[in-house]
């Protein structure tokens, strides 16, 4: 963001150019570009919009186009809803929060459902004024997404308490269209029955799609076991199918109807995936859970049969409960990460598996049937009781990331800080009542360590190209120092060998290894001067002094000059100008720009015909140096315009790797664009295009 906002030219905006800024927005906009979280600011009468890199996510495909224009033309839809707001802030200067709100992004490829909350606050000029609105953003959507999901669960747990029909449980399925866009309910007729009937739809009309296709997967799923996903509603359904966005369905999830792994199959349930929503784990998870409460809220003729049985099926159905929970128990004790299930407003420790006692660094005889603040006394006012509290008041589950906490499991007692990953989630009991939280959480402080490692060595790396970028600045102009006195004693020894003198033989012999260091002190010189340029740009200490210069006449001076270079490797220069092509640009470094394109269709031209052409395009002069060498590589094509990079690598041609980085960099400076276009082995094209000016009397191509 902020090399475009160097690269934008500002005069033509609602807020002119950088230099006739307020102070205050400089500093308004060097903090919102420094955020780490998503941020907007907007300035003036018209609200122009400038904002930082997390917020060109939220921009979708309106970034970069409308960066630093209007708000109120790059959102006209909320234009009408938001702009109340902002009137408020800008004339009264009041701060508005807003909770939850509803954007679409395309992170992913699709339109996406994502909230965010965030604040307008009033910003003021020098003066003292308020002037603009200050905006963060802060993404909330897991959050709106697990509030949501957990009241259907909730809702399908309530249903648990009695017999109900499936359309009651359906029905509260059809309350959460953006999670389950459509669900079907297959049951079997009778228990160990292989056929299936449907028994409960939501979200589409059963009547008007094909079952022989949904069926044919639902008897699959049902004889395996296995929950399957499907990538084609259309082929599905026999038709497509639109639910609460303007998008299709486009996938579904079919799974067998049962709590556990370890009970038979009581039918299948097939759930429409959001077209808005990407299918990750905790998608998957809530469909799962869904229908864990499905079986639970759908009492069988089975399980009606099942209360009348005898007291010795009671027996057995409780000693399978404890077995179920002997088997649960087992499960979490083996889990691959860390478990505690915390009892009461106490958060008595139930169970706490090994991995997590090894993070707390105790013993399970140290913990269990402890008070947690009891068992870990340090982690007493770290924020840990407030989130646990949190969880039992609210019945929400809690997500936390890299939670820093510090535990006395050194020897010694003494504090390490440890970082934490975790889930808190609210354990339930057969009345739906929240009597406790199920904790699951994993160590990651070594990750948290090792990126801090990595954070350190890039700006120890950044350090490393500071120095480099120093030396080379420091180098070059050592280097250059020597060779001005160089090349000038070479010129008069060649001058002398040339017989300059009066009665002085020329001695051809010395003429020509003198021309032979000349050419080679050049070379040299060119190398030096490079690298001089890039120090300049890298540190910024390059200064263009613009003045009215014709392309035309300094183009046809440049190519006479690479006349006799052309003529020692066989070159014809085919030079086409249109005349009077004057715009404000720095004559030395648009000579250095003509000089470097000249330089590389020689080297690479084999010798072919050079065509140079001037002309105009609307206000813009365009210089095109074409040559029918050896090429480009599609894949070199703009990777030949970085430092030291070359599109050959074979040593022969030499050079450095500067020259098209240094006139990028000078073009773009004064303006204007350069790209290349190639076809290997056919030659390539070099299109350096600059902005015109007024013409100037006198004038010539």
């Amino acid at each position: 963001m902020g090399a475009l906002i160097r690269s934008k030219d500002w005069s033509r905006t609602k807020l002119g150019p950088i230099e006739s800024w307020p102070r205050t927005l400089v500093g308004y906009v060097a903090m919102v570009l420094e955020m780490p979280t998503p941020a907007i600011l907007f300035w003036g009468p018209d609200q122009t919009q400038l904002y930082n890199e997390g917020y060109a996510v939220i921009m979708g495909p309106r970034h970069p186009n409308y960066f630093a224009e209007p708000y109120r033309e790059c959102w006209p839809d909320t234009y009408p809803v938001i702009y109340p707001w902002m009137r408020k802030v800008l004339e009264r200067g009041e701060v508005i929060h807003v909770e939850k709100e509803y954007f679409t992004l395309t992170r992913h490829g699709f339109t996406e459902e994502a909230y965010f909350t965030f604040t307008f606050s009033p910003l003021r000029d020098d003066s003292g004024a308020i002037a603009g609105i200050f905006q963060p953003v802060v993404e909330v959507t897991q959050t709106v997404l697990s509030e949501r999901r957990s009241e259907t669960l909730r809702a399908l747990a309530a249903l648990a308490s009695g017999s109900v029909a499936a359309k009651d449980a359906f029905d509260v399925l059809s309350s959460n269209p953006k999670d389950l866009p459509f669900a079907l309910l297959f049951r079997c007729p009778e228990e160990g029955a292989q056929e299936l009937a449907l028994a409960a739809s939501a979200g589409l009309d059963a009547t008007a799609v094909s079952l022989s296709r949904v069926l044919a997967v639902a008897h699959r799923v049902l004889q395996s076991g296995t929950p399957e996903k499907l990538e084609d509603v259309r082929e599905l359904l026999g038709r497509g199918h639109i639910g609460p966005w303007d998008e299709p369905t486009r996938a579904a999830f079919v799974l067998p109807l049962r709590r556990s792994p370890a009970e038979a199959v009581q039918g299948v349930v097939v759930f429409g995936i959001s077209a808005r929503l990407a299918f990750d784990d905790k998608y998957r998870e809530f469909f799962e859970a869904v229908t864990r409460e499905l079986v639970a809220s759908l009492v069988s003729e089975q399980a009606k049969k099942a209360e009348r049985e005898s007291q010795a099926r009671e027996q057995a159905a409780r000693a399978e409960l404890e077995a179920e929970q002997q088997r649960l128990h087992t499960v979490f004790m083996q889990a691959p990460v860390a478990i505690t299930i915390l009892r009461g407003p106490e958060h008595i420790i139930e169970l706490a598996n090994p991995r997590m006692c090894r993070v707390w660094g105790r013993t399970a005889e140290q913990v269990l049937g402890k008070p947690h603040f009891e068992a870990l006394p340090e982690t007493a006012g770290q924020g840990v009781e407030a989130l646990l509290s949190g969880v039992l008041a609210t019945r929400a589950p809690y997500v936390g990331t890299e939670l820093p906490v510090k535990l006395a499991r050194l020897e010694g007692g003494a504090l390490e800080e440890v970082y934490l990953n975790f889930v808190y989630e609210p354990m339930r009991n057969p009345a739906g009542q929240v009597e406790g939280v199920l904790v699951v959480a994993s160590d990651v402080t070594q990750e948290v360590q090792a990126r801090r490692r990595v954070e350190g060595l890039k700006a120890q790396a950044e350090e490393g190209v500071r120095l480099r970028d120093e030396f080379l600045s420091v180098a070059s102009h050592e280097l250059k120092t020597p060779l001005t006195p160089l090349a000038l004693r070479l010129s008069m020894l060649k001058r002398e060998a040339q017989g300059s003198q009066p009665g002085q033989l020329p001695r051809e012999r010395e003429v020509r290894h003198l021309e032979v260091a000349e050419r080679q002190v050049k070379k040299l010189a060119e190398l030096v001067g490079d690298l001089l340029d890039v120090s300049r740009l890298s540190t910024g200490r390059m200064k263009l002094e613009l003045e009215p210069v014709d392309l035309s006449a300094l183009v046809s001076e440049v190519v006479s000059r690479f006349e006799p270079e052309a003529e020692r490797v066989s070159c014809r220069l085919e030079l086409r100008a249109h005349p009077n092509l004057v715009g404000r640009w720095d004559r030395l470094r648009l000579e250095q720009v003509v000089t470097n394109l000249l330089s590389n269709a020689l080297k690479y031209g084999a010798g072919r015909p050079i065509h140079i052409t001037v002309d105009a395009d609307g206000a813009r002069a365009q210089l095109i140096v074409r040559d029918e060498g050896i090429g480009i590589a599609p894949d070199d094509l703009q990777r030949i315009f970085g430092r030291f990079e070359r599109a050959v690598s074979e040593r022969h041609y030499g050079g450095l790797g500067l020259g098209l980085y240094v006139t990028r960099q000078f073009v773009q400076a004064m303006g204007g664009t350069v790209e290349a276009q190639s076809v290997l082995g056919q030659g390539a094209t070099f299109t350096a295009v600059l902005p015109l000016g007024p013409p100037v009397a006198g004038a010539t191509g």
